[in-house]
């Protein structure tokens, strides 16, 4: 499944080890509105199509084309309110090969970011409901 496997530069993993189960940190889904590029450097054509999740320490992007394990990337994410953007090189960790040409792909970034970016990038968790309680249907319904 994976791309371009180079065994030089492609870490040791236990076999049967998911791509998700290798990450130093939990990846989230990305705010709405998020615009991301993703280029091969030096000078590489953007490939990114979306920005699948993130942490402050890489991201999950779907991409056309192929980028080899290894490969040294730019990735830059734009939320809608910081026109600016955030910019991190980071390697290709692993790729996945996906219907139609595209490809799911692990950048791990060689600086992470900051707890600024992340907040400003990650869309923020539901509000857990405290002792496996339901919500109320109604406006009485959880009492007063």
């Amino acid at each position: 499944m994976s791309e371009h496997v180079d065994p030089t530069q492609a870490r040791a993993w236990p076999p049967g080890l998911s791509p998700e189960d290798r990450r130093c940190e939990p990846r989230l889904p990305p705010r709405a509105g998020v615009d991301v590029t993703c280029r091969a450097l030096p000078d590489g054509q953007d490939l990114a199509l979306a920005i699948l999740d993130v942490s402050a320490s890489g991201a999950r992007l779907l991409v056309r084309g192929t980028l080899t394990i290894g490969q040294v990337v730019e990735v830059c994410m734009y939320p809608a309110d910081i026109p600016a953007g955030f910019q991190k090189t980071g390697r290709i960790a692993w790729a996945a090969s996906l219907p139609g040409g595209y490809f799911s792909v692990g950048i791990g970034f060689d600086t992470p970011l900051s707890p600024e970016a992340c907040e400003s990038l990650i869309r923020p968790s539901e509000p857990a409901l405290s002792r496996g309680r339901t919500a109320p249907t109604t406006a009485f319904e959880g009492g007063f």
